[in-house]
């Protein structure tokens, strides 16, 4: 670097800090801390936790505004530890937890009865006096920290207010007494605000800009990483912009537009609601009104039934007594007409029973009518017995010795037959019986098909799952823990004592074998839970096996010894262990053949006596024996309890095999019985008939042909005899006339009669029926309900007159009916349109969640309407005010904010971004301006600029897309075209919504875009100063070492700091404010760089608080005049221990 660069012509010029000092702040508690730091660099190094970031942030709250400072930077923590100002007031210094607790408890050193103060004297030689800043920070009465802020032109320190007796205390006229104590040698500015008191310090401290200034003074200290250039560029040396409060404004401008279109949309529907209400409402009334009508035409309908009766059964009453009068009459005639006629009668009477030819034909005509019924009877009786007979394939008897022979042979018939049955019912009986023992045996086989399933071995399944669970639960192989029948199987050729040797080997086979190494998780398992079966278990042992050989022929022998017969000869070939063979593949042969040896001395005997007398026998029936335990085998269910054998594949063949042939067994049965029920019913039909023959006892029963030789007889003489009475033919001819004629006017007196009785019955029934309407009329005004009457005459066109009183009741009860099917079909009508109405309204007042939720001030709107057809006139009311004035106001609001305010805000939220676009430009102007009087590298002699281009992103070319969309065009308004406006408005409107609800709904997106710094990608281009050539370009730090990195920041950063306090400002150089706090980021770099930044510093005549770890003395130990150490011995008390340059090389032995 070049030394003319930055020769200013003054040393040591503009404000810098002479003492620092803290009372209460931090762990530095109920002491003054007085750091003297001269105007010169120094150094401020301890331990961590000592108190270093306490320091750091006791000055950054001098200094910097809150929105600007963040606390415990220089730490790296970020402000993550929850350090506030009211923690440092109060001496937070750790963080404890109950067990009770649910959050984190803060330790304090002091309570809100302590004070705070932060005091800073900044010297300047070419100054009048020096410029001293104080903070005070304490708590009111109801626990509220207050803050006062305190400007001094002249020197002060907080000994001095205690020799003047003037410490701080709250009361209200201490600022006087401040103020009267120090008026002779200094004067005092006291501010109630940060902002008030910045404005008037940075004024005094020559900044450019305030709030620049005092930023990059504390991201000077923050400044930790410089990995990444284009970022150190984008957030160290750029002004950050709220455009996210821009936007958060603009978002709820917006959001006051959507609201007001949310009302316009929830008003729209709740008129379209309104409006359904409304027509099935008026369909309600409608049926309503018809209902009525129709209910005061039923009520009229008696009325007109009345006059109609009254009007009939007058003329009716005179029509009866006119046919009274002629039936009189007509009776009168009758009676002499009959009288003329018997006379008549009685005459021919007379004349001819005094012909004896008469009383022989009545005689005739008897005898031939019962013999006619006679031969009815035979021809029945015939019919029957020839129907017998050709059922039992017999002759039609035609005389009594046929009869007689078909008597003989139906006995024989009958005898045959019933022999037949008897042996037809005695096959029956076997048939049912092999049918039941073929149903019980196939029962049997299935229940032991059903037993065995699908299992591998005969064991229980009982025993399987136990097996299956202790495996499972102890992480065993099931294999590796057989059960012993899974083992052991009888030899084919002793296949016939199974039953017996599956019941003595029961609870032997049904035993467990366990290897020695299992014993005892298997015996801990055993006794940690319980079993729902009984189960043994055995270790198997290294004992070998008996040596048998199978082949050996061997021979049983009995002997009797004194009072115990037993049998003899341990290789007997009927003894039960000789009989089983072990499973080919098992591991365990030798021992569980000598198991067997061992454990089953049981014989096979052939009967009961050798099963007794042997100590241990058994037999195929399953009886075995021993000693004085006498057991039987179930048998009950076969094969099912068999337990022995590795491979049931062939069994359950086996018995799926008998099951086929059962089945078989079964169909051929039940075909038998089949054919034997066909056989029974033909025989006992036949027993039947022989039984019907048999009820015929006599030939004449059956015989036609003689009764009919008798009738022919009877009409031979009937025919003779009527040939001799042809002269007394015209007397009965006159008879016969003269008895219909009497019969005729017997009929028709009975008529007349009749006709009279119901005449007179009529009469009165109308008289009656008159009286009855003539009183139900008699006390109403008729006059009142004859329009009605004629309108219901006339709509339902009934006639005048009618024939009788029951056409008028007929017609009555029609129309009746009539009215009740309308009336009931109105009124269902009516309720389901009211029903449907008030549900119309239910949903209006009682809308559901998701209605509520997009709107959710429809409940407040509805709150005095119940949904009931008797409210109706409100709902209406309702309707009419949302559409005449509410909806036309929402609207018209809806327009102004979207034509107005809503372009308003767009076109300066579009503003905002520009504007922060062009100050970017300036910052890196500003940057370079300050920049090119700072040598980067001396040989070659090369300096350094920035450069800023656009970024190629698709996420910010999508949002500056979508804002463009969104700006109104200022030359888009069509005057007097009212539809094209509203389109356009409508165009704008949803841009805006796409804009705004795409930055709310993804806020990491919006972060981004709403950064502009991110807009560029910034470069560093180093650059000959002499020929302005490109040496070399830097972007993204790519291809740079750490150090590189270092260097390349603190440049850009020295210029930054030197912009902004003006240091290269000649006319300013006095008066512009020199002290920086440099945190320990260079010491991440290598040496050289370092001590380039720190020589960098030096040349631009800044003062310097370099925060480092004491491994770093040496690094800085040239460039600095005094060393601040912290300490904290105890975690919460702090203190500052202050050596000279001179007493530091001391210690570092220089």
């Amino acid at each position: 670097m070049l030394e003319s660069e930055l020769d200013l012509g003054l040393q040591h010029s503009g404000y810098r800090l002479s003492h620092f000092q803290i009372y209460n702040w931090g762990t530095f508690s109920d002491h003054v801390v007085t750091l003297d730091f001269q105007g010169e660099n120094t150094l401020l190094t301890g331990a961590n936790g000592s108190g270093k970031t306490t320091l750091v942030d006791a000055l950054l709250t001098l200094l910097v505004p809150r929105e600007y400072r963040t606390y415990n930077l220089s730490s790296g923590q970020d402000g993550k530890d929850g350090r506030t100002e009211e923690s440092y007031v109060l001496g937070a210094y750790s963080t404890t937890k109950g067990e009770s607790d649910y959050a984190a408890n803060k330790e304090y050193l002091r309570d809100k009865n302590c004070h705070s103060i932060l005091l800073g004297q900044f010297d300047n030689d070419n100054a009048e006096f020096p410029l001293t800043l104080m903070q005070i920070r304490y708590f009111t009465l109801n626990g509220t920290m207050q803050k006062l802020f305190v400007i001094c032109e002249g020197s002060l320190s907080l000994q001095d207010m205690a020799e003047r007796n003037v410490a701080f205390d709250a009361t209200p006229g201490w600022k006087k007494r401040m103020t009267a104590a120090f008026t002779s040698t200094c004067k005092l500015y006291f501010f109630d605000t940060f902002k008030a008191y910045s404005i008037e310090f940075a004024t005094r401290f020559g900044f450019r800009d305030r709030e620049k200034a005092l930023r990059i003074f504390s991201q000077t200290v923050g400044m930790k990483d410089l990995s990444n250039l284009n970022e150190f560029i984008r957030t160290r040396m750029l002004v950050e912009m709220d455009m996210i409060g821009e936007f958060n404004s603009t978002l709820a401008n917006f959001e006051t537009l959507m609201g007001t279109k949310k009302l316009i949309e929830k008003e729209e529907e709740q008129i379209r609601q309104l409006k359904a209400i409304e027509t099935e409402a008026q369909d309600f009334l409608h049926l309503d009104t018809k209902l009525a009508s129709l209910g005061i035409e039923k009520h009229t309908l008696p009325f007109w039934e009345g006059l109609r009766a009254d009007q009939f059964l007058q003329k009716e009453i005179v029509r009866l007594e006119n046919q009274k009068d002629l039936v009189a009459d007509r009776l009168s005639e009758n009676k002499r007409e009959s009288e003329a006629i018997r006379e008549t009668i009685e005459e021919v009477h007379r004349t001819l029973s005094s012909d004896k030819r008469v009383e022989r034909e009545e005689e005739l005509k008897r005898q031939r009518e019962w013999l006619t019924s006679k031969l009815a009877l035979a021809r029945a009786n015939r019919n029957n017995y020839k129907t017998v007979v050709d059922m039992l394939h017999l002759p039609l008897s035609e005389n009594s010795a046929d009869f007689t022979e078909n008597r003989f042979q139906s006995d024989h018939l009958l005898e045959k037959i019933t022999n037949k049955l008897m042996n037809i019912e005695d096959d029956q009986t076997d048939q049912v019986q092999q049918l039941g023992a073929c149903n019980r045996e196939r029962e049997n086989v299935q229940s032991q098909l059903d037993a065995i399933g699908n299992r591998e071995s005969n064991i229980p399944l009982e025993y399987l799952l136990c097996r299956e669970q202790l495996c499972k639960d102890l992480q065993l192989k099931e294999s590796d823990v057989p059960f012993l029948g899974e083992l052991v199987q009888l030899r084919q050729d002793c296949l016939s004592f199974e039953t017996g040797a599956n019941a003595a080997l029961h609870t032997l086979a049904l035993t467990l074998l366990v290897q020695p190494y299992q014993e005892q998780i298997i015996a801990t398992y055993l006794w940690n839970n319980a079993l729902e079966l009984h189960l043994d278990v055995m270790v198997i042992e290294g004992t070998k096996a008996l040596p048998v050989d199978e082949d050996e022929k061997h021979q049983l022998k009995l002997v009797d010894d004194e009072e115990q017969v037993f049998f003899e000869d341990t290789n007997a070939p009927n003894r039960l262990d000789l009989m089983l063979e072990v499973k080919p593949s098992c591991t365990f042969a030798p021992f569980i053949k000598d198991l067997l040896g061992r454990e089953v001395p049981y014989y096979s005997c052939d009967n009961l006596s050798h099963v007794l007398e042997s100590p241990a026998s058994f037999s195929e029936r399953g009886l075995f024996h021993k000693e004085t335990l006498l057991c039987k085998g179930a048998t009950k269910k076969g094969e099912e309890l068999h337990i022995l054998g590795w491979d049931v594949s062939e069994k359950r063949e086996r018995i799926r095999s008998r099951l086929v042939q059962l089945d078989d067994l079964k169909k051929e049965t039940e075909s038998v019985l089949e054919d034997l029920r066909k056989q029974k019913k033909h025989l006992e039909a036949q027993k039947a008939a022989i039984l019907r023959l048999q009820e015929f006892k006599e030939f004449s029963e059956i015989d036609t042909a003689s009764v009919e030789t008798q009738i022919d007889v009877l009409d031979n003489q009937l025919f003779a005899l009527r040939s001799e009475m042809d002269d007394l033919s015209s007397l009965k001819q006159q008879l016969r006339q003269s008895e219909v004629a009497r019969d005729r006017l017997v009929s028709e007196q009975e008529e007349l009669y009749r006709s009279q009785g119901a005449n007179q019955q009529e009469r009165k029934d109308a008289e009656r029926e008159k009286k009855t309407y003539a009183d139900q009329l008699a006390n109403l005004d008729l006059a009142q309900y004859m329009d009605q009457i004629e309108k219901i005459s006339a709509r339902y066109k009934l006639p005048a007159t009618f024939e009788s009183l029951i056409q008028i009741k007929k017609t009555r009860n029609e129309l009746l009916a009539k009215l009740d099917s309308q009336i009931e079909e109105i009124s269902a009508k009516r309720d389901q349109s009211k029903k449907k109405t008030e549900n119309l309204m239910d949903h209006f007042v009682r809308p559901n969640a998701k209605m509520t939720q997009t709107y959710p001030t429809w409940i407040g709107d509805v709150s005095d309407l119940r949904p009931d057809i008797e409210a109706l006139d409100m709902f209406l009311a309702m309707l009419d005010k949302l559409e005449r004035e509410d909806l036309p106001k929402y609207k018209e609001r809806f327009a102004n904010l979207r034509s107005r305010q809503m372009k308003s805000d767009i076109i300066n939220f579009n503003t905002a971004l520009r504007q922060w676009e062009r100050h970017i430009k300036e910052n890196i102007v500003e940057l370079n301006d300050s920049l090119s009087s700072i040598i980067y590298q001396i040989h070659p002699e090369t300096k350094i600029k920035l450069t800023a281009e656009r970024v190629k992103d698709s996420q910010i070319r999508q949002f500056n897309s979508m804002l463009s969309a969104a700006i109104p065009d200022a030359g888009s308004r069509i005057q007097g075209n009212e539809k094209a406006e509203e389109i356009a408005n409508q165009h704008f409107f949803e841009a805006v919504k796409t804009l705004l609800e795409t930055l709310k709904t993804d806020d990491q997106f919006c972060k981004k875009v709403l950064d502009v710094r991110r807009w560029f990608v910034f470069a560093v281009e180093e650059y000959d100063s002499k020929t302005e050539k490109q040496v070399r370009y830097y972007q993204d730090s790519a291809g740079i070492s750490g150090g590189q990195k270092a260097k390349l920041a603190y440049t850009i950063l020295a210029a930054a700091i030197a912009h902004q306090f003006d240091v290269f400002d000649i006319s300013n150089v006095s008066r512009s404010f020199r002290f920086v706090i440099v945190d320990e980021a260079f010491s991440k770099s290598d040496d050289e760089n370092s001590r380039y930044a720190m020589d960098l510093f030096k040349k631009m005549d800044l003062q310097l608080m370099v925060v480092t770890p004491k491994d770093k003395v040496n690094l800085v130990e040239p460039y600095i005049n005094s060393v601040q150490i912290t300490v904290c011995n105890d975690g919460c008390h702090s203190f500052v221990h202050s050596l000279t340059k001179e007493k530091l090389r001391e210690q570092l032995g220089r």
